[in-house]
């Protein structure tokens, strides 16, 4: 049998459509594995470039201000 894990590819709420559902089915996601003793891998991006705009570490983003 081949080994299985769960992959969670950095979210970016900010840049990511409908992410508070996104988010919730990933959660769902996440509880089920460890449920079920499958390993549960975290990838993250952060852009360390000079000036950047978009994932940015510690940030909530650029349209955080948007109403």
């Amino acid at each position: 049998m081949g080994k299985e894990a769960l992959v969670v590819i950095d979210l970016q709420n900010d840049i990511t459509k409908n992410y508070k559902t996104v988010i919730i089915n990933v959660n769902h996601s996440i509880d089920w594995a460890v449920e079920h003793d499958v390993p549960v891998v975290y990838i993250r991006h952060e852009n360390l470039s000079a000036g950047t705009r978009t994932f940015k570490t510690g940030t909530a983003g650029p349209s955080s201000s948007r109403t």
